[in-house]
């Protein structure tokens, strides 16, 4: 329509066809001079071969158009026009410069007061992590004289507030130590412990934080007084540059971090802002206060950059090759971002091998069991490609292919091998147990129940150990017989929040440990829980021992660290250290599943290369 020509014309309607599936059309300004070369992108966008390379819906396709018209008044063009055309009283084409250039994680990364230098902290070439000065115009950065730590907000004043003794929480964001300290030299000054995420207001003297307290995440401002709290979690907490309202990442589930865009004003009241993103991290304000810019992903993890106003009105501002986060803003509107390089995989141990594999299957493979047989390890795959609700797989530890199950974010096999439990990753939805074979789904109403992980089948196959909340939040689980429907609740004393269990070798006992580091023993029978050893911070359940004395304990870093605990004694030995062999840009490695006594094994890694950029001509 554009040109007057079809895309694709053969001789024949075969040669046609052929050239549709094989051929690219010729280019738009060759054929029509008055066609802007923005437009021709945007087309050639459309008409791209593989269909997860064309826009994901119309909408955003319909943003494009309108920000190449001009409507929208101070959008962005995904190209400016260099014709003269139509398009050419837009604003000039984003402009990015790379300014990293090692090989490891970017943790965080801020603007300082003077809108140009950047401060960031990652870890580079397989050292720890490190805060640096960097000035656009350098080739270096300037290491600062901090301990290890993460920046998180920095005061016009040039103060730095920063989060130590870092360490994973529940819901897979970092936790540490609030500090506050000077950028150029000082100690720093601890304010509050368990903190995630951290900004500071116009005047430097206060923060909004965020942090997870008993598995329910909170926004609080000042420091200590609750605005919004939800059953799961929150991130990136940025106060408008007027300091009425607070914007942030709201996430419905822990450990996943797919989110909307909300905000709380001072005096607790909520709004969500846009629908609920498949992967949403990095938010921050325009300098105007006039629209909330992030990046979030339709499926999967691919995100790019948007931008929402206080009234709800979206907008698409820029896409990316890969993966990108968006960490601050300029007071001039200069955008600094990371693309990161995301990997998430499992390394595992075939019974009888001597050396680990890589079982992961594509680029965001979450290892969830593995059979008490250890041939058969149990996973969701959350890459952008399988869909918004994830799906779950399974594939030998010898490495075999990859069997996909189903739909759904994977919970636990049953002890014969033969079922897999699932849940989309959707508040209020049923339990599907997969077949691993032949067979018929079977899915079970959790009837309005908050329930959560972990799903763990008791020994027999008929029953399976839920955890969740109470309507009142506080932590309980349930016995759910799968034949019948029906839901029994665990009777026991909760100390916290339940984050991982594993059923004793005989089958009389779930073994099951806390956020708060307790154990207990239930009986599968009825009677009452008896407490087990405790844990150390940083560690959870990887197994229970085939003599029925012992559990296996892990403690997730680099190297995981595995343990084997007495359950009467407490008493404690190594037992295993997994590394993966390439340990470059690996943060954690985690998520230890044991069987056979250690003659098989498997556990989850998480790797990140990031490179630091800087974008201009956005606004």
């Amino acid at each position: 329509m554009l040109s007057g020509k079809r895309a694709f014309k053969g001789e024949s309607p075969a040669d046609t066809m052929s050239a549709i599936l094989k051929e690219d059309p010729a280019d738009l300004t060759i054929l029509d001079k008055e066609i802007p070369l923005a437009l021709e992108r945007i087309v050639r966008h459309c008409i791209e071969k593989a269909p997860g390379e064309r826009f994901r819906s119309a909408h955003d396709l319909a943003f494009q158009l309108e920000n190449l018209s001009g409507m929208s008044g101070s959008g962005p063009v995904a190209a400016a026009a260099d014709d003269g055309g139509p398009a050419s009283r837009a604003t000039n084409a984003a402009k990015y410069q790379q300014i990293t250039y090692h090989r490891g994680m970017v943790y965080s990364a801020r603007f300082a007061s003077d809108g140009v230098t950047v401060v960031y902290s990652a870890a580079w070439d397989g050292e720890e992590l490190r805060t640096y000065m960097k000035r656009p115009e350098s080739p270096d950065a300037i290491p600062l004289t901090l301990p290890s730590a993460m920046i998180a907000s920095m005061s016009r004043s040039g103060e730095m507030a920063i989060l130590s003794n870092l360490e994973t929480a529940h819901n897979g964001a970092w936790k540490g130590t609030l500090a506050l300290a000077p950028m150029f030299g000082g100690a720093p000054r601890e304010v509050a412990e368990q903190i995630q995420f951290a900004d500071f207001d116009a005047s430097g003297a206060s923060l909004v934080v965020t942090r997870d307290v008993e598995g329910r995440g909170r926004v609080e401002y000042p420091l200590g007084t609750v605005l919004y709290e939800t059953a799961g979690h929150v991130s990136f907490p940025r106060l408008s540059p007027d300091g009425g309202r607070i914007a942030f990442i709201d996430h419905p589930w822990p450990g996943d971090d797919r989110g909307a865009i909300a905000v709380v004003d001072l005096k607790g009241n909520h709004t969500t802002l846009t629908r609920t993103w498949s992967s949403a991290q990095g938010l921050a304000w325009t300098p105007d206060g006039r629209e909330i810019w992030f990046t979030a992903a339709s499926s999967g993890n691919a995100r790019e950059l948007h931008a929402v106003s206080q009234e709800g009105a979206y907008r698409s501002v820029s896409g990316f090759p890969g993966m990108v986060r968006l960490l601050d803003i300029s007071k001039d509107g200069r955008v600094l971002l990371s693309r990161d390089n995301v990997r998430i995989g499992i390394y595992g141990k075939a019974p009888g091998d001597t050396k680990e594999r890589d079982l992961s299957w594509l680029d965001w493979t979450l290892l969830a069991s593995i059979s008490p047989d250890g041939k058969t390890v149990l996973f969701d795959e959350e890459n952008e490609g399988v869909g918004p609700n994830y799906l779950t797989c399974i594939r030998g530890t010898n490495g075999s292919p990859v069997i996909r199950l189903g739909e759904g974010s994977a919970g636990t096999l049953s002890p014969d091998g033969r079922w897999a439990l699932a849940r989309t990753p959707e508040p209020g939805s049923p339990l599907q147990i997969h077949p691993t074979g032949a067979g018929q789904k079977k899915t079970i109403d959790v009837g309005g129940r908050d329930i959560s992980k972990p799903l763990e089948f008791l020994p027999d196959g008929k029953r399976i150990f839920v955890s969740g909340r109470e309507e009142s939040g506080a932590p309980t689980a349930w016995w759910l017989d799968v034949e019948q429907g029906s839901w029994t609740p665990v009777e026991a004393s909760w100390p916290g929040p339940v984050n991982w269990a594993t059923p004793s070798a005989d089958g009389a006992t779930m073994i099951v440990s806390t956020r708060s580091g307790e154990t207990l023993l239930l009986p599968v029978d009825g009677g009452a829980a008896k407490p087990g050893p405790t844990l150390e911070p940083r560690e959870s359940l990887a197994g229970a021992s085939s003599d029925g004395k012992s559990l296996y304990v892990q403690k997730r870093g680099v190297p995981l660290s595995l343990f084997k605990v007495d359950l009467a004694t407490g008493s404690r030995e190594p037992f295993l250290e997994l590394t993966p062999a390439d340990t470059g840009g690996v943060t954690q490695a985690f998520h230890a599943c044991v069987a056979l006594d250690g003659d098989a094994y498997a556990y989850g890694y998480f790797r990140v290369l990031s490179d630091l950029y800087i974008g201009e001509d956005l606004l």
